[in-house]
């Protein structure tokens, strides 16, 4: 769906909404923004604390 918006698979993620994804997602953006504003390169694995949760909290597949 981000691709259809310009946005690439790398710089994009899925997130649970509530507390907890929310809060992940807010801490790795915000690691990703100090990094970035150091001249840093963004690390590839930025999101994967939000995609290990959402993937752990996903449930099984219908």
């Amino acid at each position: 769906m981000a691709g259809h918006l310009g946005i690439s698979a790398d710089r994009a993620v899925n997130y649970h909404c509530d507390s907890e994804g929310t809060r992940l997602n807010y801490q790795a953006l915000s690691d990703a923004v100090a990094a970035v504003r150091c001249s840093a390169p963004l690390d590839e694995h930025w999101k994967d604390a939000i995609e290990e949760d959402f993937r752990r909290r996903q449930g099984p597949k219908r």
